[in-house]
């Protein structure tokens, strides 16, 4: 018998994106089913697509199909989010890298590029300190982990926002365009957050990442970049993450500054964020 997530992805995917655009997969990975959508050409090395906190791999869709004709394009939902299963493997970065290590090692890739947005860059960025040989390159959206201080306000209403009228004009925060905030965005967000026990994983993982509103931990802002293609991309006009955290940004790498655009790059600009993304390949 099939799991009542992966129905629930598979009908996500038929009656929004078109059944045949893309597919659902899942797999265990140390002892946590997790969802991941891979397309894209066959040989070469992968790029592995990370999420922020309370988000999933759905917003990195068009990214996929656009850098899936130059490698394998694969976008993970983390422990705890979308349609992965509702449970943490650990509540800080360090072990949240360590299981998309786990995860890559599931999907037997020894070495992948990776992209991250926010949470999702620290996290690439602690798996490149932690297991260099495992990361090809980086590329980073509004990175969290470049300063201690977290925009506390929007963690805490997009972890306990529970209805349409309370996470549209959380999601609106996240554009330069608010019109970009359509209902299928809010219902995808939604269906995620009415799944029991959503909430309150969210707000658990808040507490531990962000004790006392700030980051305990700064991968992105230690990484060297002497052997490591690092490229740092931001909307000038996040309200998030504020854009003068490039500032912050590892010696060496390679910043992107998008006028006209906020914390959802990869929707916002999906195709000169692609563009760059397969630039690094």
């Amino acid at each position: 018998m099939s799991d009542p997530n992966e129905r629930d992805a598979s009908a996500s995917v038929a009656g929004e994106r078109g059944s045949a655009a893309v597919e659902f997969r899942f797999v265990d990975v140390d002892g946590i089913r997790v969802c991941f959508v891979r397309q894209g050409a066959c040989a070469g090395v992968p790029v592995l697509f990370l999420h922020d906190f309370a988000s999933s791999l759905m917003h990195w869709l068009p990214s996929l199909t656009a850098v899936g004709t130059a490698a394998p394009a694969i976008a993970l939902d983390l422990p705890g989010h979308g349609f992965s299963a509702l449970r943490l493997p650990a509540t800080d970065v360090a072990g949240l890298a360590d299981f998309v290590v786990s995860f890559m090692t599931v999907l037997d890739e020894s070495r992948m590029h990776l992209v991250g947005h926010a949470l999702g860059g620290a996290i690439a960025a602690q798996i490149a300190l932690d297991h260099p040989r495992r990361v090809a390159s980086l590329t980073l959206l509004a990175s969290s982990g470049l300063r201690d201080k977290v925009n506390m306000a929007y963690i805490e209403a997009i972890a306990h926002a529970e209805s349409r009228r309370a996470l549209k004009p959380v999601l609106e925060q996240m554009f330069a365009d608010t019109g970009m905030v359509t209902r299928r965005l809010v219902d995808e967000l939604l269906s995620y957050k009415q799944r029991e026990g959503a909430t309150a994983v969210l707000v658990k993982l808040a507490a531990e990442l962000f004790r006392g509103g700030r980051q305990i931990i700064l991968p992105t802002r230690a990484l060297r970049t002497e052997r490591l293609a690092v490229q740092v991309l931001w909307g000038k006009e996040d309200c998030i993450c504020s854009v003068d955290l490039v500032a912050n940004a590892p010696a060496g790498s390679v910043v992107h500054v998008f006028k006209g655009a906020g914390h959802m790059l990869q929707l916002e600009r999906s195709q000169a964020v692609s563009r760059l993304i397969v630039g690094l390949l």
